[in-house]
C-alpha cells in the first residue's frame, strides 16, 4: 500500500511537470530557468496587486495635498483681499482754527523764583516797580515786596548763562528749594 501511494505521488509529480514543460518552448529545457520563470510569474501576479494598491495610495495622497494647498491658498487670498493695500488720504484744512485756552511763552526756561533764590547775586529788585508791573502784570500778582528779577546788565549776562547752564546740567536738584522747571500760575483777581 505504501508502494502504491508512492507511485501515485510520482505520477502526480510527472503530470505537473509535463504541464509545466508544455508551457515552455522546446528550446528552453533548462530546469532551473523554468523554475525561475514560474516563480517570477507568481511574483508578478502578487506584485501587480500590491503595485496597483501602492499607486492608488500615492494618487490619493497627492490629491489630498493638492486640495490642502488650494484650501490654504484661497484662505490666504480671502484674508489678503479683505484688507486694502491702497491708502486713501484726504487732507482737510479748516478755515477757522480754535486756539488753545492757555499759551505759555517762557524764554527763560527756568523758574524765576527758583533762580533768584539760588543765585541772589544775579538778581535785583525792579527799579520802577509800578512801571514793571504795568509792563509785566503776570509777575506782579500777590505780594510784590520780595519780587526779584534777573539782572539785565550786559556784564552779568555771562554769569547768568553759566548759572543757567549749571541748573540745566545739574543732576542733583534740591527739591526743598523748589522745582526749577515749574511755572507758578497764581489765580488772583
Amino acid at each position: 500500500m505504501i508502494i502504491a501511494a508512492k507511485d501515485l505521488s510520482l505520477e502526480n509529480d510527472v503530470a505537473e511537470r509535463s504541464e509545466f514543460v508544455k508551457t515552455f518552448s522546446a528550446t528552453n529545457l533548462d530546469l532551473s530557468k523554468r523554475i525561475r520563470c514560474l516563480g517570477e510569474r507568481k511574483k508578478d501576479k502578487i506584485f501587480t496587486k500590491k503595485r496597483i494598491a501602492w499607486i492608488i495610495l500615492k494618487i490619493l495622497i497627492l490629491i489630498i495635498c493638492i486640495l490642502c494647498f488650494l484650501y490654504q491658498s484661497t484662505k490666504f487670498c480671502i484674508l489678503y483681499y479683505t484688507y486694502p493695500t491702497t491708502l486713501s488720504l484726504a487732507v482737510t484744512k479748516p478755515e477757522v482754527i480754535i486756539k488753545p485756552a492757555f499759551t505759555f511763552c517762557n524764554s527763560g526756561g527756568v523758574n524765576r523764583t527758583y533762580f533768584c533764590s539760588e543765585y541772589p547775586h544775579l538778581c535785583m529788585k525792579p527799579r520802577n516797580l509800578t512801571q514793571f508791573c504795568e509792563q509785566y502784570p503776570f509777575n506782579c500778582r500777590g505780594d510784590n515786596s520780595n519780587l526779584m528779577i534777573p539782572k539785565a546788565d550786559m556784564k552779568y549776562r555771562k554769569e547768568i548763562y553759566k548759572a543757567l547752564r549749571h541748573i540745566h546740567l545739574s543732576s542733583s536738584l534740591s527739591q526743598a528749594k523748589g522745582n526749577p522747571w515749574s511755572l507758578s500760575v497764581t489765580g488772583g483777581r
